[in-house]
């Protein structure tokens, strides 16, 4: 960035892995996805247990069970249960995975991209894209620890690996002068 060469870089090349794609998509989904509140959950997973010992219950009140079955029947639904959820969590993260996967094989994630930081904002260069964001699309800047993360209009995200940077005070710079360019373009209120 013009009169901040010395400290913070106007100019990035990166090639990204495929570890650190998934890394990026895991820290962008935990600032973005905050889940349904706790009371909400924890009812919710109350509410489903019930309805899943209440199975036994009423096989024993219809005569489907005898009484002697009831408690092997009763763990076995609330095992089925938990293995069921288990199993679901498992089969979407290997998914996730996956596709993560197909898009990093396909070229998108492992092409080379220049990252421009100037006056009127971020330009982004690669052998299949080319995008212009002025600094009033950047709503903010944050150092993650293993990325920068600029954050853009509807949710999309910037992330520069911390490999990037010399050390911590380097990075530190960096962030400071984007978040300069960020403040300084934000119209006057």
């Amino acid at each position: 960035m013009s009169g901040t060469s010395d400290q913070a870089p106007d100019r990035f090349t990166v090639t990204y892995s495929e570890e650190e794609l998934w890394a990026l998509g895991k820290l962008t989904q935990r600032r973005l996805d905050h889940g349904p509140a706790e009371s909400v959950y924890w009812s919710v997973i109350a509410g489903l247990m019930l309805a899943v010992g209440l199975v036994p219950f009423s096989a024993l009140a219809l005569g489907v069970i005898g009484s002697a079955a009831f408690r092997p029947v009763l763990a076995t639904a609330y095992l089925a249960f938990i293995a069921g959820g288990l199993a679901f969590w498992a089969v979407m993260i290997m998914r996730g995975r996956g596709l993560a996967r197909a898009v990093y094989r396909q070229g998108r994630g492992s092409e080379t991209l220049e990252y421009v930081f100037d006056d009127t904002g971020i330009v982004l260069r690669g052998d299949m894209r080319e995008a212009h964001m002025r600094w009033r699309a950047v709503k903010g800047i944050e150092d993650a620890g293993t990325f920068v993360i600029i954050w853009l209009h509807n949710h999309q995200v910037v992330g520069l690996p911390a490999r990037l940077f010399a050390d911590t005070t380097a990075r530190a710079a960096f962030v400071a002068a984007v978040a300069a360019r960020i403040m300084a373009a934000k119209p006057a209120a």
